[in-house]
Order: C-alpha cells, then structure tokens, then sequence
C-alpha cells in the first residue's frame, strides 16, 4: 500500500470544505493521511478526507457524484469538456490529480473490504490516469479485486457440507434470496482474468500479474470440476428418483388387480355361488327316476287316452240298412250253424251211452 500511495504531489486549489482536520491539506499531505487512517483501520476518515481532497468546490462535487454514480451522459460531457471547464477556473483538479485521489480512494475501500467502492476508486482512476503508470496500477487493483471477490464465494462453496468431499449441493432455489455460489464464483474470477489480461498486454514482464492469472487458470478449472461433479450429483438423484418411482408403480400395479382380472373374480364368485345353491336344492329335493311299472302304466294311459276320443264315422241310410242286411244273414247263418252244431252233439251222446 505504501508504494500505491507514493503518488506524485501535484498543487490543489484550497477551499473550505467541511471540518475533516480543518482547512483542506495540500495534496501530500492528505495522502499521508489518509495511508495512515488506513494502517489504523479508520476506513471511514480516510474516505473523507479523500471525497473532501476531490471536491473542493460545488462544481467538483458535483462532478465526483456523477462520476461516482456511473452517469452515461454527464460525466463524459464534462470530461470532455474538463480542459475549457479548467480554462474557465471551474475544474478546481486537473485530471491526472483527481485520477491519484481516486486511486487512494479505492485502497482504502479495498482495506475495508468493500468491493464495491474499491471498484469504483480504480476504475475512474484508470479512466482518468492516461496511459501512464497510474492506469496500469488501477487496471492491476482492479484484477485483484475481483479475484478477492472470486474468493470469497470459493470461501463459502468450501463452507458447504456437501462440498468438503469434492461435491457441490444443489443450487438454491431461483427465489432472488440466495445466489448460486459457483455462477457468482467464476463471474468474479473472469472479471478478474480480463483485468489482469488486460495488465499483461500493457506490459508482459510484470511477474506478479502472470502468477495471478495462473492463479485465476487454477480457480476456474476448479470451478469446472465442480460444476460436473455437481451434474454428476444430480443425475444420480434424478435417476435414483424415477427408478423409486417405477418400483412404487410397479407394486400398486401387482397389489391392484386389474378390471378384466376383477371381473373374472367376479363372475367366479358367482358361479360358485350358484352351483352350490343349485347342490343344496338337490341334495334337498332329489330327482326319483321313473320305474318301469310307472312307464307301462303312462304308456296305458296314453293307449285308454287314445282310445277314449274315437273318431265319429258317419254314414248314410242307405249304406246302414245294407249293413242290417247283413247284420241279419249272419245271425241266420249262426242260427243254423247253432242247430247242426247241437244236433251232432246229441248223436254223439247216444252212441257212447
């Protein structure tokens, strides 16, 4: 942090600016300041008297806000406009001065782990810094920052009980309340990456920014791994699930029997039911089988029945008297076979006697 804040002191136009130590202090000064509140841990008083150092004046104060703020139209246009503003006396700062203050700002926020304001501090510093010695240091800052953050989630996907194995939990439900750990992790450490890429490109030699990005290499292998070991994880869930939920179909299908089998059980039930009603009547009523006598007799029956209804014959007159007629010479015929009959009985008797 020393060698941060070695920055080169350059002359500040003086106003009363609230009561952070009394009048505003030249540029040095308020930088020694300031590094030593930090090394106390007063963060708060040294971020004073850093805003105090940028804003001396209504003007400047009003452009640190927009700056601050991330203001798309403003902030540029009065950075555009910063040489004629200056001309004119309202930009009490030049540039590369309020880019060195800016760069205190951010390490001293960055102390107090506030991720956030150090991003901020460093990335107007890097915007106002030119391209001298300053941007590259606020473009180094940056990387670091973001690769702190990448460790902190890394810090909080160890805390998991799930993951002191080598196993990722489940994500946490998408309700706005809890992140995913390790989408947060590795958005943190490529940010990280472009930075320090970005360091690099302006000047390959410097080594400790090639080992923090080997460094950040190593974090999102690791990031990878557990992010398949975590699908791993959740194919084996799932796939546990549905074979749990097959064996439960399948034993309500075997304990349930179908409609056909029901059924089948049904008209069994009733079968049997009536078979043996249909005994029980038998056994209580048996059939005799008819006897012969009684078949003779039925058939008698039948004869006398048949008999008992004639069929009437009716004839004519003339045909009854020629059936008298004959009726008549029959039983002349009789009378005399009668008569020879007695009279060869009667010769035979005399002669025996």
């Amino acid at each position: 942090m020393n060698s941060s804040l070695a920055l080169l002191a350059l002359p500040l136009l003086f106003v009363r600016a609230g009561d952070v130590g009394g009048e505003t202090p030249d540029l040095a000064e308020g930088l020694a300041r300031i590094e030593r509140w930090t090394e106390a841990g007063e963060f708060e008083k040294a971020t004073a008297l850093a805003d105090e150092l940028l804003s001396p004046t209504a003007f400047e104060r009003w452009r640190t806000s927009l700056e601050e703020q991330g203001s798309r139209v403003l902030a540029p246009a009065v950075d555009f406009c910063a040489p004629v503003l200056e001309q004119l006396g309202l930009c009490a700062l030049p540039e590369p001065v309020r880019g060195e203050l800016f760069f205190a700002r951010g390490l001293v926020r960055l102390e107090a782990q506030d991720a956030g304001g150090a991003q901020r501090g460093f990335g107007l510093a890097r915007s106002l810094g030119g391209r001298g010695s300053l941007r590259l240091a606020a473009t180094y800052d940056l990387g670091v920052t973001a690769f702190l953050q990448g460790e902190q989630w890394r810090a909080r996907i160890l805390e998991q009980p799930a993951a002191r194995p080598g196993l990722i939990g489940e994500p946490p439900p998408v309700d706005g309340e809890q992140p995913d750990l390790l989408a947060e992790a590795r958005e943190a450490y490529l940010r990280a990456r472009g930075h320090l890429v970005e360091r690099l490109r302006a000047d390959w030699r410097d080594a400790d920014t090639r080992a923090n990005v080997e460094l950040v290499q190593r974090r999102l292998r690791w990031l990878e791994e557990q992010q398949r070991r975590r699908e791993e994880q959740q194919q084996q869930q799932q796939d546990s699930e549905e074979d749990s939920e097959e064996e439960s179909e399948g034993e309500e299908q075997e304990g349930e029997p179908s409609e056909g089998g029901e059924q089948q059980a049904e008209n069994g039930e009733g079968d049997e039911d009536s078979r043996g009603e249909t005994g029980q009547e038998g056994e209580e009523h048996p059939e005799e089988e008819p006897s012969a006598e009684e078949d003779e007799e039925t058939e008698g029956d039948g004869e006398e029945a048949g008999s008992a209804d004639p069929q009437e014959i009716y004839l004519t007159r003339e045909e009854g008297q020629r059936m008298l007629d004959k009726l008549a010479e029959h039983e002349e015929q009789g009378e005399e076979v009668k008569a020879r009959l007695y009279q060869n009985r009667r010769q035979r008797v005399e002669r025996d006697w």
